[in-house]
């Protein structure tokens, strides 16, 4: 027992001389009670003041929590110096003082506020579901020659955008959509031979409707490119005998295969050879029209068109 009491007080914990039975401890700025209970009780004898305590004397140690085995160990009755001893007390708490930790600090974030723009939703161009049948009523201008570009108007009614466009059986493709009554076409040069053709407009899908125009005389009338006139610029030889054939050679332009050929209103007849450029001609004695006289020379193509030099030739009378 003393071995305890040894330990005790050597740790120096809890030691208080008559303290209550419970016991207040300071935790983290809280006050915590913390139940205890006498575990050992220790007698010592007390002495009067100015005196010694008898060396014979022993404290008594009790704890009621521990068994008393041996009754050597059983406290003796109070010491013959007749002296109460005072009752030093050691409390040992029962329970480990709980730690309380404060409470922590929490940062709450605050969710950033959110704005939601709503996205407009477009509302859908209707596609054109009309049927109405197409109509045509003039194409301007509606004739012109196949070496020439020209760009036509079509008026009519209910033309959609994308609507093609077919002269006969040549197509043209996506015409110039202006509105709903003109449409604009080019059409190049040489794409069309002469002739009557006629015109038809397809509006595109959905519900695409097609026209042919036609009339009469033709929706498009294309006619032949208009033939270059012929012009004289030599005649060889210049002057000539009656007596004597030669041969005469006329230099020029745009002359044609089958023109004739005259000197003043006589037409020779035995023409060698033609080109565009040229036209050689053998002139015989029974071809010559009277002498002593200056005459004209003159080409005239198969078209009816004709070139004429004045005085090109004279015709002399051999002496």
């Amino acid at each position: 027992m003393r071995k305890y009491l040894n330990i005790i007080m050597s740790l120096g914990i809890f030691l208080s001389i008559g303290c209550p039975t419970s016991t207040q401890l300071q935790v983290s700025d809280q006050k915590v009670t913390v139940d205890s209970k006498p575990i050992i009780n220790v007698n010592v004898p007390s002495t009067a003041p100015g005196q010694s305590a008898s060396p014979t004397s022993s404290p008594l140690v009790t704890n009621p929590d521990i068994p008393v085995s041996n009754p050597a160990d059983t406290p003796a009755a109070i010491p013959a110096n007749g002296v109460t001893p005072t009752p030093i007390i050691i409390f040992m708490p029962t329970t480990v003082p709980t730690q309380i930790n404060p409470t922590p600090t929490v940062a709450v974030t605050a969710t950033p506020k959110v704005t939601v723009t709503a996205t407009p939703t477009a509302t859908p161009t209707a596609t054109p579901t009309s049927t109405s049948n197409i109509t045509i009523t003039d194409i301007m201008p509606n004739t012109w020659q196949e070496d020439q570009a020209q760009n036509i108007t079509i008026t009519g009614t209910n033309f959609r955008d994308g609507a093609t466009v077919k002269i006969g059986t040549t197509d043209f493709g996506v015409a110039t959509f202006y509105d709903s009554t003109t449409l604009d076409l080019m059409v190049m040069d040489n794409m069309l031979t002469p002739g009557n053709y006629s015109l038809t407009v397809t509006n595109p899908e959905p519900n695409s409707s097609s026209k042919i125009y036609n009339p009469a005389a033709g929706a498009v009338i294309i006619t032949a490119a208009s033939a270059a006139l012929p012009s004289i610029t030599l005649v060889d030889p210049s002057s000539v005998l009656n007596d004597t054939a030669f041969e005469l050679t006329i230099d020029g332009n745009n002359f044609q295969p089958g023109a004739s050929v005259f000197i003043g209103t006589t037409q020779l007849t035995n023409i060698t050879s033609t080109s565009s450029n040229q036209i050689s001609v053998s002139v015989g004695l029974g071809d010559m029209p009277a002498c002593n006289n200056t005459y004209n020379v003159i080409v005239k193509n198969p078209d009816n068109n004709e070139a004429n030099m004045p005085f090109a030739i004279m015709i002399n009378c051999s002496p």
